[in-house]
């Protein structure tokens, strides 16, 4: 006769903790998220907690009934955003950034407000540096607004950290960081009427420079000033982690989101994302996160248009969605680069979005680009690049002869041509392995697969799931991709 069962109750400070219990031979009997409450026969047992990239285990002997508690502080996870119970914050960094959150801003006009800190960490407190250095704030067509660096409040007491506030009309802005050998990148921030968008950076190396990480910055909003205790705020860092790293806490995202009464709509872009990914099937319940989020963010923000994608009618409504703003989140570019595949999606050719097509990088959860003054030299090695690597594609995968046409230096048409880009002001940098993202997204060429012989003519016919898939990996639309593989 078995053993009664006993009662192991796993309690953590966080709803969306993840839990998992594992018995001698490291199989998992249980599995929960913020609490758990499992019956297990007599034993030991590894509880094993995870809030975002932090672990946590113990040890339980099973002999009777058990509750086992975690506590914030042994799931300090770290982030870019100053909050208590992280592992990358100072209490210093955390009034810092609450001073420059409600300090007398920048005027630069009226109805929004942006809050940009950047700041180092040390375990030793002892980084000096300029936190600001090579950021540059630029209106929606690229033309610089402000230097950072010369509107700064600059704190030195342990690890350096610079703050800006800055009142702007509603509408999208970029924000660019320029490194000491011209290279640069960007991204969006959008200002919403009445609400504070606040950009939270670490600094980190390039090469021999330490500088703000553009591309690693995490977006909040708030009402009002920063809060750095604000439950909204740690689940929002939260969230995105989740986004990035495929962790499976949707529907605690979303139970949170409905005890904060919405108070970050940041927090209802992911949770809407997440939900759309992990549990597609609840539609209504994302419904019901988007018709808040469109409240409080407007109906004509990128981000929330792009979730609008995912709906089941959005097909029939395909002839409303034109972009001319790209996203802040790269989920939000994924979703519009794929409906384009299917819908007629339209990103106007002179518009910012389509300006950075050719130019996006493969960063996550932000969308960011190649920026620089050498636009038209930045422009056509990123093309050349997208283009080089989808031919790699196609002749690994044996789908078509006739390669190589329209490449850097050989016959055919340009690749701007392919690409679609209208007039754009960017980037920099080199497109960091093409070719294997797409090998990751598809994996390798099957054994014995032989490159197609070039110089032939060949229609390239893909699926639309594999279309879809490259739209994604290349972060071009459908038409561009078309155009792309004519060249082929």
């Amino acid at each position: 006769m078995s053993p009664s069962p006993n009662v192991l109750s796993v309690q953590t400070p966080d709803k969306v903790s993840e839990i998992a219990v594992l018995d001698g031979r490291q199989n998992r009997v249980a599995t929960g998220l913020g609490a758990l409450r499992a019956e297990l026969p007599a034993g030991l047992y590894k509880v094993r907690v995870r809030v975002g990239s932090a672990t946590s285990e113990q040890l339980v002997s099973l002999d009777q009934d058990r509750v086992i508690s975690f506590k914030t502080e042994e799931l300090k996870f770290p982030t870019p955003v100053p909050l208590m119970g992280t592992s990358r914050s100072h209490e210093y960094h955390m009034q810092a950034a609450l001073d420059a959150s409600d300090s007398k801003p920048v005027k630069l006009g009226e109805g929004a407000t942006l809050l940009i800190f950047s700041r180092d960490w040390t375990p030793g407190e002892t980084a000096a540096g300029a936190p600001m250095a090579g950021l540059t704030l630029h209106d929606a067509a690229g033309s610089q607004m402000l230097k950072l660096e010369d509107v700064a409040d600059v704190r030195r007491q342990g690890d350096v950290s610079a703050g800006s506030l800055i009142s702007v009309v509603p509408g999208a802005y970029r924000l660019r960081l320029t490194l000491p050998d011209k290279t640069a990148s960007e991204r969006i921030i959008i200002g919403v009427p009445q609400w504070q968008t606040q950009i939270f950076m670490l600094m980190r190396d390039y090469g021999e420079e330490r500088r703000a990480d553009l591309a690693g910055g995490a977006i909040l909003m708030s009402k009002g000033a920063f809060d750095p205790s604000g439950k909204a705020e740690r689940v929002a860092v939260l969230a995105r982690y989740a986004l990035t790293q495929d962790r499976k806490i949707a529907d605690a995202v979303y139970q949170e989101l409905l005890q904060l009464k919405f108070q970050d709509p940041i927090l209802g872009l992911l949770a809407a994302h997440l939900l759309l990914r992990d549990e597609p099937e609840k539609r209504d319940i994302r419904k019901e996160v988007l018709t808040n989020v469109r409240a409080m963010l407007g109906a004509e923000h990128p981000d929330v248009r792009a979730l609008e994608l995912g709906d089941p009618g959005a097909a029939e409504k395909s002839k409303e969605h034109s972009f001319r703003w790209p996203p802040m989140l790269r989920a939000s570019w994924d979703l519009i680069t794929a409906a384009s595949v299917a819908l007629t999606v339209k990103v106007p050719k002179r518009s910012i979005a389509a300006s950075i097509m050719s130019l996006v990088l493969p960063t996550a959860p932000w969308l960011t680009w190649q920026a620089g003054e050498q636009r038209a030299a930045i422009l056509k090695r990123a093309q050349q690049q997208k283009m080089a690597a989808l031919a790699e594609f196609v002749h690994g995968h044996g789908i078509a002869a006739g390669l190589g046409r329209g490449i850097s230096g050989t016959a055919g048409a340009p690749v701007a041509e392919s690409l679609e880009v209208g007039a754009a002001e960017d980037p920099t940098a080199t497109l960091p392995g093409m070719a294997s993202i797409l090998s990751k997204s598809f994996g390798a060429p099957s054994e014995g697969t032989e490159p197609r012989a070039t110089g032939t003519t060949a229609r390239v016919d893909l699926g639309a799931d594999v279309k879809t898939e490259l739209t994604r990996s290349l972060g071009v639309t459908g038409s561009a991709l078309n155009a792309m593989l004519a060249k082929l």
